[in-house]
């Protein structure tokens, strides 16, 4: 029968260890550093897209109200016509950010939609909760990829 030399048998496994590690670490703090670059893209896009998105429903705000005072847009003064091009401007910049695939990125985009047919203050209020409510859902959307890697 034969002995087991357990001391011998532990270093054994402690260098076994040692050798995987070496190898598995960069492994694994590559994928962290990839994640972390991956949240602070992520987390980027989102603040730039909110802030486009905020910009948007204040500046439609002043549009309606500026068309409620007059109905005729080309009676408009040339800085309340400079919202409504800046209005459709960051309309667009916005749509070119979303992936209308993506389904909480085709939501907010209706509902900057639908913000942006409200003719009145009474519609405005509604719809720009949605708007925010689409936003929120979208941060949530993107912070769950973020965490599980995506």
């Amino acid at each position: 029968m034969t002995s087991v030399n357990w001391g011998a048998l532990a270093q054994m496994m402690t260098a076994c260890s040692a050798i995987a590690a070496l190898f598995l670490a960069p492994r694994l703090a590559g994928r962290n550093e990839q994640r972390k670059l991956m949240a602070a893209t992520q987390q980027s896009w989102l603040d730039a897209l909110r802030s486009d998105v905020a910009e948007l429903i204040a500046v439609w705000m002043q549009v309606v109200a500026i068309r409620e005072r007059i109905k005729d847009v080309e009676a408009l003064r040339a800085d309340e016509r400079e919202r409504v091009y800046r209005t459709d401007h960051l309309n667009h910049r916005v749509r070119l950010c979303l992936d209308l695939s993506d389904t909480a990125q085709n939501e907010l985009y209706k509902a900057i939609s639908g913000y942006l047919n409200a003719k009145s203050f009474t519609e405005l209020s509604d719809r720009r909760l949605a708007v925010g409510t689409a936003m929120e859902t979208l941060a949530a959307t993107v912070a769950q990829r973020v965490k599980s890697g995506k």
